[in-house]
C-alpha cells in the first residue's frame, strides 16, 4: 500500500496537536538569529520555538496543516521539497524534522536542501535510527510495526551516503532519548486516528494486538523510552 503524503497530512491537520511535544533539545543546535527553513513544519510543533528566536519559514505540502501554524508565524509557503522556491544561499539552517521518510525523490530534495544554504550552513536532519525504531513502543507489541518502520525511515548511514554524494561534509550524529509518561487513553488515540503514517499500512488485526497490549501492561498511564537521532552536516 502506498501513502499520498499530502493527503494524509490534510486529514490529519485537525487534531495532530495529539502528539507528544517536540524535543526542546533539537533547538539548541540551531544557532540564535539563524535563517530556518523548517521543511514540512506541519502544524507548527517546532515553528512555535523558532520564531522566539530565528528569522524562521515554516513550508508544507499541506494548506490544512499550514492553517495551524499561522497562530506561530506568516512566513509560511506551501511548497514540496523536491521544488524550494527560494534562491541559492538563503538560508543557514535547513531543519528536516521526522520529515525524511516522506520525500519521494530524497537526493533531488537533498540538492535543493544544498542550494538554498548558505556556504557553511547547515542541515539538521532529526529522524529515527533503526536502533530507535527497535526500540520503540509500538515496536515492543508488534514485529510487524518495526519491520514496516524499517522498510519505511532510511537507516541513518544510508542518509549520511546519500547527503555526503549531495556535497555536504563534517557529519555529526546525537542520538537522543526522552523519558515519557503519558495517559494511556492518549496513547491508545494516536493510534486510533492513525496518527503515524505507520498504522495505514497495517492490518486491523495487528493494530488491535498493539492497543490490546498496552492497555495490558499499562491499563492508566504509559511509562516508556523514546529515543531519537539527530544527524548534522554542514554545506562546505
Amino acid at each position: 500500500m502506498s501513502l499520498d503524503t499530502k493527503e494524509f497530512f490534510e486529514k490529519k491537520a485537525d487534531y495532530y496537536n495529539i502528539l507528544n511535544d517536540y524535543p526542546p533539545d533539537v533547538f539548541g543546535f540551531i544557532p540564535m538569529g539563524a535563517r530556518v527553513l523548517d521543511v514540512g513544519c506541519g502544524s507548527g510543533r517546532a515553528l512555535q520555538e523558532l520564531v522566539k528566536r530565528n528569522w524562521t519559514v515554516g513550508m508544507d505540502l499541506s494548506f490544512s496543516m499550514l492553517e495551524k501554524s499561522k497562530k506561530y508565524t506568516r512566513n509560511l509557503v506551501c511548497a514540496d521539497a523536491h521544488n524550494i522556491p527560494f534562491a541559492e544561499g538563503s538560508f543557514n539552517v535547513v531543519l528536516v524534522s521526522f520529515v525524511w521518510h516522506h520525500l519521494q525523490h530524497p537526493f533531488k530534495a537533498a540538492k535543493e536542501f544544498w542550494r538554498v544554504l548558505k556556504k557553511g550552513g547547515i542541515i539538521l536532519i532529526v529522524t529515527l535510527s533503526h536502533e530507535d525504531i527497535a526500540n520503540s513502543l509500538f515496536s515492543a507489541y508488534s514485529d510487524e510495526y518495526r519491520k514496516k518502520d524499517e522498510e519505511r525511515i532510511p537507516d541513518l548511514p544510508d542518509i549520511h551516503a546519500l547527503l555526503e554524494e549531495v556535497g555536504f561534509d563534517n557529519f555529526s550524529y546525537i542520538g537522543k532519548c526522552k523519558h515519557l509518561r503519558e495517559k494511556t487513553s492518549r496513547i491508545i488515540e494516536r493510534i486510533d486516528k492513525r496518527i503515524f503514517t505507520t498504522f495505514e499500512l497495517l492490518s486491523d488485526k495487528e493494530i488491535e494486538k498493539i492497543k490490546s497490549g498496552i492497555k495490558r501492561d499499562f491499563p492508566e498511564e504509559v511509562f516508556y523510552l523514546w529515543t531519537y537521532s539527530i544527524l548534522i552536516a554542514e554545506k562546505v
